[in-house]
């Protein structure tokens, strides 16, 4: 019998790039963490894909392209019969790291106020922490006055919406922008008026979108908290998780600088 064809990890990502020009190593990796493939490795330790490892990628790869969740990607994968279990490997890094969340929750203390994430402490790198958003309004824009608040152009507005930086809703058969897209809006305008192209900022989202979707799967052992408690414990662990990011940026720039 002939053996299944296998690829390394370099040739899955040329093959999935025809579909997915922008796809880089790291996502292919991330989902391996994940559990979503399981690549066997060579006795140098070299990661071997087999053709069903690249059709999970590829089905992956488009329903997040949908803005599905992880979560549900998984589930959907499950379904159509491309993997076999929702669980995740034992031993991922996602699933450490959901154990230490899950021992951190009987322990951690948290404040009966309201969770305020103070400011991760700029490094003697002289990079400076990220701005930290205060209580935002629930006020809302109609186009027009989103526009003019946020001090970008219209095309501009429509470009950083179709890259998912915005998230504008209908209501009352308008579409209406909430405060969250202002601040996001004006802070996209301080690059964009620098001469940043809005394409430009594409990977700055899908960043973020990789990163909520690492707190919402190591969160997963929290779904069993009461909702307050655990909207605190998520809160917690995304602040964790901003300023370890933040902390490696800073040491980075520092080190390659």
């Amino acid at each position: 019998m002939t053996a299944a064809r296998t690829y390394r990890i370099g040739e899955v990502h040329r093959l999935l790039r025809d579909e997915f020009p922008e796809l880089e190593l790291s996502k292919i990796r991330y989902y391996e963490d994940q559990g979503l493939v399981q690549p066997k490795r060579t006795k140098s330790k070299y990661r071997v894909f087999v053709s069903s490892d690249i059709d999970v990628l590829r089905e992956a790869l488009r329903l997040r392209a949908r803005n599905i969740a992880l979560p549900d990607v998984r589930r959907r994968l499950v379904d159509r019969g491309l993997i076999a279990s929702e669980t995740p490997p034992a031993n991922g890094p996602a699933a450490r790291a959901a154990r230490t969340v899950q021992a951190n929750v009987v322990t951690a203390r948290i404040p009966d106020a309201v969770v305020t994430l103070a400011p991760v402490a700029a490094l003697s790198t002289g990079v400076e922490a990220p701005p930290q958003l205060s209580v935002v309004s629930t006020e809302t824009y109609a186009t027009s006055e989103f526009v003019a608040a946020s001090g970008l152009s219209e095309r501009q507005v429509n470009d950083l919406q179709a890259q998912g930086f915005l998230e504008p809703e209908i209501a009352n058969e308008r579409l209406t922008y909430s405060s969250l897209d202002l601040v996001v809006a004006q802070r996209a305008g301080v690059l964009l008026a620098q001469g940043v192209a809005v394409r430009q900022l594409t990977p700055l989202r899908r960043l973020v979108q990789l990163e909520l979707d690492f707190v919402r799967d190591i969160t997963v052992p929290l779904q069993g908290l009461q909702k307050s408690e655990r909207e605190r414990q998520v809160t917690r662990v995304a602040a964790e998780v901003a300023a370890l990011r933040h902390a490696v940026y800073s040491a980075s720039v520092t080190k390659h600088s």
